[in-house]
């Protein structure tokens, strides 16, 4: 799973388009019971931080899509598992 997976957009989104990404990925988490529990506990919510703070900054991106394309098939490394 990319990092752009990770916030369901695409390798083109704008930076706009990655903060709506962002805001509604974090407003779809279940904030409170067991199911927000699991998800902090998890460490779902913060593979959705790190995405955004990645992809959010031009530098870290480019070299984030650089990574991405010479090593697909490590990708993962990214999201920290």
């Amino acid at each position: 799973m990319s990092l752009y997976d990770c916030l369901s957009v695409s390798k083109d989104a704008s930076v706009g388009e990655l903060e709506q990404a962002y805001q509604r990925a974090l407003d779809g988490l279940p904030k409170s019971g067991v199911r927000g529990w699991l998800i902090r506990s998890l460490g779902l919510d913060s593979r959705i931080h790190y995405a955004f703070f990645v992809l959010s900054n031009p530098r870290r991106r480019r070299d984030y899509d650089r990574d991405l394309r010479v090593n697909s098939h490590m990708s993962h490394m990214y999201l920290g598992y």
